[in-house]
């Protein structure tokens, strides 16, 4: 009996880790050049890699943006990028907008 309990309570667990919000845009993303120059990235479960950097994320799902959730000084900080479709993102920093395309 007891083992059935541990093998109940380990199933338990795989089955509530696979739970919750899957994240469709994980993968590598390339931006679209300005004035010659790209940036790759890459999502993954819960970090965000690129430019030869990788920081710890979480990430916010909407139905027309993704949001990358960072912590700067214990405060949470959250980049926006929109949805164009399932292989594109847009994001705007300062004056310009950037498209990535996945890879």
């Amino acid at each position: 009996m007891e083992m059935a309990a541990r093998i109940f309570a380990v199933l338990a667990v795989l089955l509530v880790s696979g739970c919750g919000q899957d994240n469709p845009y994980l993968g590598v993303w390339e931006s679209e050049p300005v004035m010659g120059i790209s940036e790759k990235m890459e999502f993954k479960n819960s970090s965000v890699a690129g430019s030869g950097k990788e920081v710890n994320v979480t990430y916010k799902i909407e139905k027309t943006r993704i949001g990358i959730v960072t912590k700067h000084d214990g405060n949470e900080v959250t980049s926006w990028f929109n949805i164009v479709d399932q292989n594109t993102l847009s994001a705007e920093a300062g004056m310009g907008k950037f498209i990535y395309h996945r890879k």
